[in-house]
């Protein structure tokens, strides 16, 4: 698996222009229009957004460089158990291999205490408690000594060596994450999940989501759009990038995208309720109670649909539906009872 770097053709201490330039490059070079008889460059196109996407934000690259550290650390001391286990290697062999594969950073420390490392190796669970990257500035001046520590509060799962290199765990402890609004954490998770599998959409959503949540909304859209690119025909993509540009304003691209996310699942209850919500700000309030109405009728929970089909009944001076509504709303989530009193 090649790393972002690798990806781009740039070193790991390249500056963000010379990261920008080989982007450029790499975008002409791959793009499908100059290269029409090959299938494979299409791929090599996204690999390269999805490299240029971790490493052009700073936070997003020290996550990656973080992650990519421990990665290195825990394959060693995977192999480091493996060998032990097997009686294959001894001590003097055993120093070799930690110093000529660790991280230049941490080779000192391992030069000066090799016994440390069999303890290491001869207990390979306590590797699980490494986690991937927190919040900015929490963590960021982390070493070797914090493996043996578990995770820190509210990280989610604990990272199994088995696993750790699996995509889904990462998207896995992403939503975990976001459900627990450590947006920074979950971000950090989809960045690893991307670089480990540049094709997943899902991947791609899910960050798009978790940058809403810290109101970066056209580095969402950004997302929204690579999730449609990758996977044009999962209504949900094209759903949440709608409601993505509503939330920025952007009417018209909204009403299309919801139109066709409808198209595509036809089901969707909270495509109608979203796209009641556009025909709703724009000031067309039949159009937005008849798609609220579809959602209801689709999905008889969705209690926001009711509180926002009475907005709409309110608007319009029925106030007895209205009122009906929000009761209803209440009852189904009871954090919405507040409402029913206005």
């Amino acid at each position: 698996m090649l790393t972002p770097y690798e990806v781009l053709g740039v070193t790991p201490d390249a500056d963000p222009k010379t990261i920008r330039a080989a982007f450029r490059k790499a975008v002409k070079r791959h793009h499908p229009d100059v290269n029409a008889s090959d299938a494979a460059a299409e791929q090599r196109l996204k690999q390269a957004i999805a490299a240029y996407e971790t490493l052009k934000d700073a936070r997003r690259r020290a996550a990656y460089d973080r992650a990519h550290r421990l990665r290195r650390r825990r394959d060693t001391r995977r192999r480091i158990a493996t060998a032990l286990a097997t009686g294959m290697i001894g001590g003097i062999s055993l120093w070799a291999v930690l110093v000529t594969t660790r991280p230049r950073e941490t080779r000192l420390a391992a030069a000066s205490a090799p016994s440390a490392v069999i303890v290491v190796a001869h207990q390979p669970g306590r590797a699980a408690g490494i986690t991937f990257a927190s919040a900015p500035g929490a963590g960021a001046n982390r070493g070797a000594s914090d493996a043996g520590r578990g995770p820190e509060p509210g990280a989610g799962p604990a990272q199994d060596p088995a696993t750790a290199g699996d995509a889904a765990f990462y998207l896995t402890r992403g939503l975990s994450r976001s459900k627990a609004s450590d947006f920074d954490g979950a971000i950090a998770d989809f960045d690893a999940a991307i670089h480990l599998d540049p094709g997943n959409a899902r991947a791609y959503r899910y960050r798009a989501a978790a940058l809403s949540g810290l109101g970066e909304r056209d580095r969402a859209i950004a997302d929204y759009s690579l999730a449609v690119s990758l996977d044009p025909g999962d209504a949900g993509n094209v759903r949440e990038r709608g409601a993505a540009w509503r939330r920025r304003g952007s009417l018209g691209r909204a009403l299309a995208d919801l139109d066709q996310a409808i198209r595509l699942g036809f089901t969707d209850a909270s495509a109608y309720n979203e796209r009641g919500l556009v025909w709703y700000a724009k000031g067309q309030r039949e159009r937005a109670i008849a798609d609220f109405n579809q959602a209801i009728k689709l999905d008889p929970r969705l209690a926001v649909a009711y509180v926002n089909r009475a907005i709409a009944l309110r608007s319009k001076g029925d106030m007895a539906k209205a009122a009906a509504d929000l009761e209803q709303a209440a009852r189904l989530d009871p954090a919405m009872g507040p409402l029913s009193q206005q």
